[in-house]
């Protein structure tokens, strides 16, 4: 097993994580290199209380597929962007603390996610006092909606734009402007209204 193998590496800055399997990441790490890691792998790796983290290098996303998202980048304190773009998070039911004392985080990519699956337990943005931007391009118009939602619960003091290539969100039918009341959510495509209430 090589789940141990750097563990006592503490003063590793730069770690190259191999193909296969999951090792312990050195807990100093400022750079992940995750390009020769095997996407059908990234579920199994723990980036959690990794404080010093401040850039990931991503490889292959094809067959990165998720079940839980709980904590999975929690205490990555110093982590200013996060592309999670491509990851298929269809099947994803908790995604409770994902982002939990990311406080450093100004931008984070959600390209391409379906959060159809996602229950009570969704991602809170609470802790994420620096977000600015999230990328959010082919995403489904239900996980915009989703993602819009659980901002507002946040009670961030700052706006946070929902982007796909550096313009606000459009979808394919229009604009989508959003208004909040409570927990429900409203909002207007195309003239059209609609609403959604979050879980209790």
């Amino acid at each position: 097993s090589m789940a141990y193998m750097f563990s006592s590496c503490d003063n590793l800055t730069y770690f190259k994580h191999p193909k296969k399997g999951s090792c312990a990441i050195p807990e100093n790490v400022v750079t992940l290199d995750l390009s020769a890691l095997d996407s059908s792998y990234l579920s199994s790796v723990s980036f959690r209380n990794l404080d010093k983290l401040e850039n990931i290098i991503w490889g292959d996303k094809s067959n990165a597929t998720f079940t839980s998202l709980e904590r999975k980048f929690s205490g990555c304190t110093s982590l200013k962007e996060l592309d999670l773009s491509g990851w298929d998070v269809s099947q994803v039911v908790s995604a409770s603390n994902m982002l939990a004392g990311c406080s450093a985080l100004t931008k984070l990519n959600l390209s391409g996610w379906d959060l159809s699956s996602i229950g009570r337990y969704s991602i809170s943005f609470s802790d994420c006092v620096s977000l600015r931007e999230i990328e959010m391009c082919d995403a489904t118009l239900e996980t915009i909606i989703h993602i819009q939602e659980k901002l507002a619960e946040s009670n961030l003091p700052q706006v946070v734009r929902l982007v796909c290539n550096g313009e606000d969100v459009f979808t394919d039918q229009g604009n989508v402007e959003f208004t909040f009341t409570g927990s429900q959510c409203n909002f207007t495509l195309n003239d059209t209204s609609f609403y959604a209430t979050s879980s209790p």
